[in-house]
């Protein structure tokens, strides 16, 4: 049976019940908005309906299940930059409704006006929207220490996360600054300083591809694989040079990819996703085909970008001679899968593979679908 599809409309001044029994609950628990835990439905209302330029419900089924609203971040001159609010009823967690919402915002900010969209304060210990609005291409500009109290845990760091939502401006800027040939190099040894430091006791080679198109594109790429070892026992095979894409609409990326054996065409697989990265501009959530199976005997022949989840922030956060990259990790899926995730989202996918307890490393691994 298939799920109800969800609804996204403009907040109504007959959902203020609904929508306040979704965020009493979340401001009484003091753990994500630096609201008051006490705050009244009064008070309540004016933050999340009358201030903002505009709120929404979600609903599935006729049921209100998430909320958020829309502003501009500042005043002015700073005007042309919103802020975004979301909540969601326990019950509709894991479905995709934040996600939906976090697309729908994106998209009804820029029909508005607005070129870009800031998180001022996203709790460190929310690591679920933290990965989420990574998957939809925000950075994380600054770790602000101990910027919220935390009613269970004391103080606690919060994230500022951005993203840039006018094409034409993010073009601009990625063309104000055409790395010189030394700065490229510089970068890619920060990268390999990077893989270096994190897979520390690995023994490592450094790798050319000197086939195919990913010569023109990116000369410089190549591939740092490292063997099993005390971090990991697997193979890792690690994109040196993707960063160097800075037209990408997605951010720069760097990507990394864990077999159980060792495997040159995993080489060429890293030349191809760069490639590709450069022509379709890749980012978090976004799934594509391989053309044939990972590795020879598996049934997964297309690729999701992740999270790093099996490493950390740690891995994932690049430091480059100017600002940051992102570290992806390409998890191979099914065709099955794939499909799953077109129609549920990346949140079901997920939830599905943590049910399955999924070894993404096994080659005889079947479909969770």
């Amino acid at each position: 049976m298939s799920s109800p599809p969800l609804s996204i409309r403009l907040f109504e001044d007959s959902d203020w019940h609904k929508v306040w029994s979704l965020l009493e609950p979340i401001f009484r628990a003091g753990e994500t908005y630096a609201y008051s835990p006490l705050i009244t439905a009064a008070e309540a209302k004016v933050v999340w309906v009358q201030v903002p330029q505009e709120t929404y419900v979600a609903s599935l089924a006729d049921s209100i299940v998430g909320t958020y609203y829309l502003k501009p971040n500042q005043p002015e001159l700073g005007a042309h930059v919103c802020n975004c609010g979301y909540a969601v009823s326990p019950e509709a967690r894991g479905r995709g409704v934040a996600s939906a919402m976090c697309v729908h915002s994106q998209v009804r900010a820029a029909e508005i006006g607005f070129k870009a969209m800031q998180y001022n304060l996203v709790v460190i210990t929310n690591a679920g929207a933290i990965r989420l609005w990574e998957r939809h291409g925000f950075e994380k500009l600054a770790q602000l220490p101990a910027a919220f109290r935390s009613q269970t845990q004391g103080y606690v760091d919060a994230l500022v996360m951005y993203k840039l939502l006018d094409p034409g401006l993010r073009k601009a800027l990625a063309s104000q600054k055409v790395p010189s040939e030394n700065a490229v190099r510089s970068s890619k040894q920060a990268a390999i300083d990077h893989y270096k430091v994190f897979f520390s006791g690995h023994e490592s080679s450094l790798l050319s591809w000197q086939r195919g198109p990913i010569q023109t594109v990116l000369p410089e790429f190549q591939v740092l694989r490292f063997s099993p070892g005390e971090r990991i026992g697997l193979w890792i095979y690690c994109s040196v040079g993707a960063s160097h894409l800075k037209s990408t609409e997605s951010g720069l990326l760097e990507f990394v990819i864990a077999a159980p054996f060792e495997s040159p065409s995993l080489v060429e697989t890293l030349a191809m996703v760069a490639h590709y990265h450069a022509n379709h501009s890749l980012g978090f959530g976004h799934t594509f085909p391989i053309g044939k199976p990972w590795l020879e005997g598996s049934a997964c022949t297309n690729w999701l970008v992740s999270v790093p989840y099996p490493f950390g922030e740690e891995l994932e956060l690049m430091p480059l001679v100017e600002g940051h990259a992102h570290v992806a990790w390409l998890l191979p899926i099914t065709e099955a899968e794939r499909d799953f995730k077109i129609q549920h989202g990346l949140e079901a996918l997920e939830q599905q593979f943590e049910d399955a307890e999924l070894e993404f490393w096994d080659v005889d691994r079947p479909s969770v679908i």
